[in-house]
């Protein structure tokens, strides 16, 4: 073989690594678009005024690589959270997720469409997935372990259906939610009754 072929075969060579890397590294960035783009739609629905909790938009364990503008923090147990618009979220491994909070952290203020709701003279207020209960003297709304009981219009699309003797619940969390179909509700029930 002679120098030209020689030439030739390694110009070749490395033009087709060239293309390879320039490919590879190109599906690399088309991914980390699509991710971002991703988590801008998620970002860009949490913003959004006209959130519907009976299709929500963002549910839990949705990941976000920036919080929301003009987000409200709250500390508690020497964790700090994050909340806006009937939304709560954790910071985790650098980014943020959707989640429903443990009871007793509270918020000054929650979604004007929530649920309003009286139980055994108690006033409830409801919205994806969480029960408040309001403390006039220090204006915070706590959250509150679902009252036995409670109906409510929705639940989050998060959801797991389990069949307990025959009987259909959706569990959020720790709650059991059964359907009421003549009245179109879902009632917070113990699973065993």
């Amino acid at each position: 073989m002679g120098r030209y072929h020689v030439i030739i075969l390694s110009l070749t060579i490395l033009s087709f690594l060239s293309k390879n890397l320039i490919s590879q590294n190109d599906k690399k960035q088309s991914h980390h678009v699509k991710e971002h783009e991703f988590i801008k739609q998620h970002k860009k629905a949490s913003n959004n005024s006209n959130y519907n909790k009976s299709n929500n938009i963002i549910t839990n364990g949705t990941l976000l690589i920036d919080l929301p503008e003009k987000i409200d923090t709250v500390y508690f147990n020497d964790s700090s959270y994050y909340y806006k618009k009937g939304i709560w979220y954790k910071s985790s491994n650098q980014k943020f997720v959707v989640f429903r909070p443990n009871f007793n952290i509270s918020t000054s203020n929650i979604p004007a469409n929530s649920e309003n709701l009286t139980l055994k003279n108690n006033e409830y207020y409801y919205f994806n997935g969480i029960f408040y209960n309001y403390k006039q003297e220090i204006k915070e709304y706590f959250i509150v372990k679902p009252p036995i009981g409670a109906k409510v219009k929705s639940i989050p699309n998060d959801f797991e259906e389990i069949i307990i003797k025959n009987k259909k619940f959706f569990k959020i969390d720790n709650c059991y939610f059964s359907f009421i179909k003549d009245e179109n509700l879902y009632q917070v029930q113990l699973p065993n009754k």
